[in-house]
């Protein structure tokens, strides 16, 4: 049981998530994390891309207005960088009802 628990610990795709909303932050991260994905946050666009850089995520979720910089802007820099190019990138909408 314990090197299955490794194993997988070893194999966890990583996401950043960038927002300055601490609530959303806690809510999809624990969400995330329950559903066996590594977790990296950042605050603003300047965090966002240098935790990108830093800890090169498979995913990324970027909130579209936040300190610094627009989620776009981020999504722009590390489409450019060759560390960062291979982060999956995919755009959707939240409808409030």
């Amino acid at each position: 049981m314990t090197y299955i628990v490794r194993l997988r610990a070893a194999i966890m795709p990583k996401i950043l998530i960038a927002d300055d909303s601490r609530l959303y932050v806690h809510l999809i991260s624990e969400w995330l994390q329950d559903c066996c994905f590594e977790v990296v946050v950042a605050s603003d666009a300047i965090q966002a891309f240098v935790m990108a850089t830093q800890h090169r995520p498979d995913a990324v979720i970027l909130d579209i207005s936040m300190p610094g910089g627009s989620g776009i802007d981020v999504l722009k820099k590390l489409k450019l960088s060759t560390k960062t190019k291979h982060i999956s990138a995919r755009h959707g909408r939240i409808i409030n009802r």
